[in-house]
C-alpha cells in the first residue's frame, strides 16, 4: 500500500458521537485541494444523532479560482438553497500531500 493519497475525506464527530463534518480533499496541481466542506447540524451536541436526524446539512464546495457555492437544505423545508460566491480566499485550503504513512494528523486536526 502506498502512503501517497490522491484523495482524503476526514470526518469530524460531535461529543456524542454524530457526524459533524465531513471535509474532501482532492489532488489538484500536486497539492491537496479541500474542495467539498459538508457541516450537519442537530438540535443538540448532547446525544447522538444519526445523519437522517440532523436539522440541516450545508456544503460548501470551493474551486481553486476562489469561486464556490453553498447549498443549504432545512429538513422542514422542501427546497435546497444555493447560493453562489467568488473572491474567497483559498489558500488555506491547499495542503501538502501526504507521503508518508501516518502523517494524516496535520489533515485530520485541520479547521478551515
Amino acid at each position: 500500500m502506498s502512503a501517497q493519497a490522491e484523495d482524503v475525506r476526514v470526518t469530524h464527530y460531535t461529543p456524542a458521537g454524530s457526524i459533524e463534518a465531513v471535509l474532501d480533499y482532492e489532488m489538484t496541481e500536486g497539492r491537496l485541494f479541500l474542495m467539498q466542506v459538508t457541516e450537519y447540524l442537530y438540535p443538540d451536541q448532547d446525544r447522538y444523532y444519526s445523519q437522517p436526524q440532523c436539522t440541516a446539512v450545508r456544503s460548501f464546495f470551493f474551486r481553486p479560482d476562489g469561486t464556490g457555492d453553498l447549498r443549504t437544505n432545512i429538513s422542514a423545508a422542501e427546497a435546497v438553497t444555493v447560493e453562489e460566491f467568488s473572491g474567497v480566499d483559498v489558500s488555506r485550503h491547499w495542503v501538502d500531500p501526504i507521503t508518508t504513512w501516518g502523517d494524516w494528523d496535520r489533515i485530520g486536526t485541520y479547521n478551515p
